[in-house]
């Protein structure tokens, strides 16, 4: 459960490709120019969450930062509102949720999921596709269209039998000549699955380190459900 609530924020072997859709190695190869370059990104969110055993989904909306500090530090805020409002941070493998309505920091210490962390952030952005290769098999679905831009869908297969313990498959909506995605959606073992869709997104352009952290007024509770 607590893998899924970090992998819900945040994750090339067939060169097959679908009719009007891009190959995987033009996809790759953007990826492989672009995720040097990478060191921020800030954009609006929507996430929809599908429960298979109830047959329901829920939609949220929210603001995502992220901030490559150094190789190997990436640093992740998301906030959302509405009925469950709640200001999720990543930083040194520490996943922090503040929940204003009760009142309540959850702080959780990811470190002993070692290399699973390292795999599912490779979902987010400022990902080369040499990369991707290590740790997931990628295809072309097909083209779609998504919020007016034409899109490559690609689906990626955890290749680790530990990853597929936490998620079956992973599909991205990569627009024409860009090397990130417009849209994700992560499936889960259990039927379920998210989908997440990016607006206004600003790549590269300064992130005050005091934006990535996590700030609560006094008298907040900080709980650590792990112990």
């Amino acid at each position: 459960m607590l893998l899924h609530r970090f992998i819900s924020l945040i994750t090339l072997s067939a060169i097959a490709s679908a009719a009007g859709a891009e190959t995987i190695a033009a996809i790759e190869s953007r990826m492989d120019q672009a995720a040097p370059a990478f060191t921020s990104l800030s954009a609006k969110l929507k996430k929809s969450s599908y429960t298979k055993i109830i047959k329901d989904e829920t939609t949220e909306t929210g603001t995502i930062l992220i901030k490559r500090v150094k190789p190997g530090d990436t640093r992740v805020k998301l906030e959302f509102k509405g009925a469950d409002e709640r200001v999720a941070v990543f930083h040194d493998r520490k996943y922090e949720v503040y929940l204003p309505k009760l009142k309540i920091v959850q702080q959780y210490d990811l470190k002993q999921y070692g290399n699973l962390v390292d795999q599912f952030m490779l979902l987010g952005f400022g990902t080369s596709g040499k990369s991707l290769l290590q740790s997931y098999t990628m295809k072309v679905l097909k083209q779609e269209e998504i919020a007016a831009q034409q899109t490559t869908r690609i689906e990626l297969l955890p290749v680790s039998k530990e990853a597929k313990e936490h998620l079956t498959k992973i599909e991205m909506w990569i627009p024409e000549g860009k090397a990130y995605p417009l849209q994700q959606r992560l499936y889960f073992p259990s039927g379920n699955y998210d989908t997440v869709s990016y607006s206004d997104l600003k790549l590269n352009e300064p992130i005050a380190e005091k934006a990535l952290k996590l700030e609560v007024p006094k008298g907040v509770k900080t709980e650590y459900p792990q112990r």
